[in-house]
């Protein structure tokens, strides 16, 4: 998903902290909304299973879903960079690049 979103689609991720110290994720697909866990060391970043709704998606919506959920199964690894994360696979090529909203 290395490319920009289709005009009129967005997608979102944040990460939460709780106390319990387990690594909680939430956000959009660009067309569903989906919450789930994530695992992390320095450098290494490993999604969880997500709950996600189920509207019906189509076109550009349906796309960018699709490889969004690619991108977090195939995520291994991050980079930071200011307000630059990027996703990488096991093999350290980029999935994608999310910028920090402002």
């Amino acid at each position: 998903m290395h490319r920009p979103l289709p005009a009129g689609v967005t997608a979102a991720l944040a990460f939460h902290q709780p106390a319990d110290g387990a690594e909680q994720i939430s956000g959009s697909t660009g067309c569903n909304r989906f919450t789930g866990t994530a695992n992390s060391k320095p450098g290494e970043l490993h999604f969880g299973v997500l709950a996600l709704t189920r509207m019906a998606c189509v076109g550009a919506h349906q796309s960018t879903e699709n490889a969004v959920l690619d991108v977090f199964q195939q995520t291994a690894a991050y980079t930071r960079s200011g307000p630059s994360l990027t996703l990488r696979d096991a093999g350290g090529n980029i999935l994608a690049r999310l910028q920090r909203a402002s």
